[in-house]
């Protein structure tokens, strides 16, 4: 009698732990499923049926962290703890909720702990780092990640987090040996390719950069950043179509309204000689900052391509009058007057434009207007100095020649 007893007893007890447990995995398969009230309501009949079930604590506090309940998310965990002192998920997952409320220092603590127990658990072991990052104890940082770099646990966030920290440091080979790691391990990872390509840009490794941005591209089309990159590298290498085209995917597709942008997309415009667009750009740029004197100066540029010194001349004095230290200005204005032979007028534009923007060409003019002049020595002394920062126009080799001899 006394052994059936015994046998019921054990059977009724193993029957409801066993119903118990279906219904906390029934919750966390809720949980899973993104459904977190659900998750909680279960795991609270969890907790009644069974009060000392510190998984059903630890996860009841994680729904509670995504439903915004942060009291009761904190109250959870520490009950949980309570029940286990060493359960490693509810420590993990409290500095979690540490780390997401800025709490840095207990999120540090909190993954010291679980890391003096499990030193290869690799995801506390970017969340402290990226604690350390945002304390800016960036060393501390750089040393959890290359711990984990060091128990080769082929973790490409480990090497891209060290990598950003090493492009911050401005340690440019360090930087791209990490990303180029990064990417080796994850092959599809567009963030890696946008830093390493920024550090190939550092590098001057044009070609390499380029790849990397259309790689970006080729991945996904939410990061905006890139095309700025790709957009601005268009352009210095002289592919105005292309930068014209990047510049507008953010202005357009990212809805971004900045009046760098609308000028940057305008001279793009200008130097791939559509100047119908770049005029139209221009006056776009003068809508968001009525008083940007360079976009005033495109203006002019516009005119003077279409053959119309005397529609350039007044913009020019209005860029000026915006910004008197305009070197473009007062070279273009310098530039007007020498085409007329006005050489004394011109001579004093070039000379303003030589002391705010000191270009080859605006030496190579003021040498001619002052070969015009009579100053045979003085204009000797500018086209010297043309050639000597490049400048490779006008024959101003043999000019050279022919005045200083």
């Amino acid at each position: 009698m006394k052994f059936l007893i015994l046998f019921f007893s054990v059977f009724f007890t193993f029957t409801a732990f066993s119903q118990i447990s279906r219904t906390y995995d029934s919750g966390v398969a809720l949980f899973n499923d993104g459904d977190f009230k659900g998750a909680k309501i279960v795991m609270t009949r969890v907790i009644k049926q069974s009060p000392y079930y510190f998984e059903a604590y630890t996860y009841r506090a994680r729904a509670f962290q995504e439903l915004g309940i942060i009291d009761s998310a904190k109250i959870d965990f520490a009950i949980a703890l309570e029940k286990n002192p060493d359960y490693l998920p509810a420590i993990f997952y409290r500095g979690v909720l540490h780390f997401d409320l800025k709490e840095y220092q207990d999120a540090i603590s909190d993954f010291s702990i679980i890391l003096a127990k499990r030193p290869t658990f690799i995801e506390a072991i970017i969340f402290r780092g990226r604690a350390f990052e945002a304390t800016d104890k960036n060393e501390n940082a750089i040393n959890d990640y290359t711990s984990a770099i060091n128990l080769k646990l082929n973790n490409y966030e480990v090497y891209f987090r060290r990598g950003m920290l090493y492009e911050k440091q401005n340690m440019v080979k360090s930087a791209i040996w990490d990303y180029e790691k990064c990417l080796e391990i994850k092959k599809d990872f567009a963030e890696g390719y946008l830093h390493r390509g920024r550090m190939y840009l550092n590098r001057e490794m044009v070609k390499e950069a380029l790849a990397d941005f259309d790689k970006v591209i080729s991945l996904t089309d939410t990061i905006k950043d890139v095309y700025e990159y790709r957009g601005d590298l268009n352009y210095k290498n002289g592919n105005y179509k292309s930068a014209a085209e990047d510049y507008s995917i953010l202005i357009e597709k990212f809805r971004i309204k900045d009046a760098g942008l609308y000028y940057k997309r305008a001279d793009a415009y200008y130097l791939d000689s559509n100047y119908t667009e770049a005029n139209r750009e221009y006056a776009r740029v003068l809508e968001v900052k009525p008083r940007y004197d360079k976009a005033v100066v495109g203006q002019a540029k516009v005119f003077l391509q279409k053959g119309k010194p005397s529609s350039a001349l007044p913009l020019l004095r209005k860029a000026l009058a915006f910004n008197p230290s305009n070197g473009e200005a007062y070279f273009l204005e310098g530039k007007i007057f020498f085409d007329l032979k006005k050489y004394t007028e011109a001579l004093e534009y070039f000379n303003s434009a030589i002391k705010y923007e000191p270009r080859a060409a605006a030496f190579f003019y003021r040498g001619s207007c002052k070969f015009e002049s009579g100053d045979k020595y003085g204009a000797c002394l500018d086209l010297q100095q043309a050639l000597k920062m490049g400048y490779k126009e006008n024959d101003v080799e043999e000019a050279t020649k022919r005045v200083c001899n």
